[in-house]
């Protein structure tokens, strides 16, 4: 686990994971308030990647830990904001990404991940 916050992503894994930011935010319609967010944190980008790791033990059972650290290294990553922002602004239909074969990340929401109560011993 320690190796996870020195690894960079390969430009797959992070095409994949700005890929699927831009699907997720416009799937739902909140391009405007997404951009506004961005736009606004843009001078903290720097201090992203240390806000993941800090969140780490609260956010990775929700969205996964390969996303935490994916999308920490995204957002600590001008080019990168940059490249979200404009994927943003384009009118275009949302696709969703393949995930590249071989990566770490696990592609769930927090809401795939949560959503099957099968999984959870109710009244046992």
């Amino acid at each position: 686990m320690e190796t996870v916050w020195i690894e960079k992503l390969t430009p797959d894994e992070e095409e994949y994971l700005i890929a699927q930011f831009v699907y997720e935010v416009k799937r739902r319609g909140l391009q405007v308030p997404a951009t506004f967010a961005i736009e606004m944190h843009r001078p903290l980008a720097g201090l992203a990647e240390t806000f993941g790791i800090v969140t780490a033990p609260f956010t990775a059972p929700l969205v996964g830990l390969g996303n935490v650290h994916g999308y920490s290294r995204i957002f600590s990553n001008r080019q990168a904001v940059d490249r979200i922002l404009a994927a943003l602004e384009d009118p275009s239909e949302p696709v969703k990404p393949i995930r590249p074969a071989g990566s770490d990340i696990e592609g769930n929401t927090g809401q795939q991940r949560m959503g099957n109560d099968d999984e959870v011993g109710h009244g046992a």
